[in-house]
């Protein structure tokens, strides 16, 4: 198991990006907090790589996809992705 610290930490460019991302999802109609958003996106990215610039450029289908998935999916102890869950913005190390 990761450290809680180690999983929110990223670079502030990726923070203003995930920020950014998190604000789309809401102006979309996401049902998911901003805070909770901005987490997840977080934890999944320090995990998982995330390609964010790929995500903020997303279709609106595309994106709700990566976020409710990402928020179902996420194991919040681990930052992993559970249940075969991979976002299409994912990019395998």
């Amino acid at each position: 198991m990761i450290q809680e610290k180690d999983i929110f930490n990223v670079s502030t460019k990726d923070s203003i990006l995930i920020t950014g991302i998190a604000k789309r999802a809401i102006e979309l109609g996401c049902r998911v907090g901003l805070m909770t958003i901005r987490m997840d996106l977080t934890a999944a990215h320090h995990t998982n790589n995330l390609n964010l610039e790929k995500l903020m450029d997303f279709t609106e289908p595309d994106l709700m996809h990566d976020i409710y998935g990402i928020n179902q999916y996420l194991a919040h102890d681990t930052g992993q992705l559970t249940h075969n869950f991979w976002p299409r913005c994912g990019s395998r190390k």
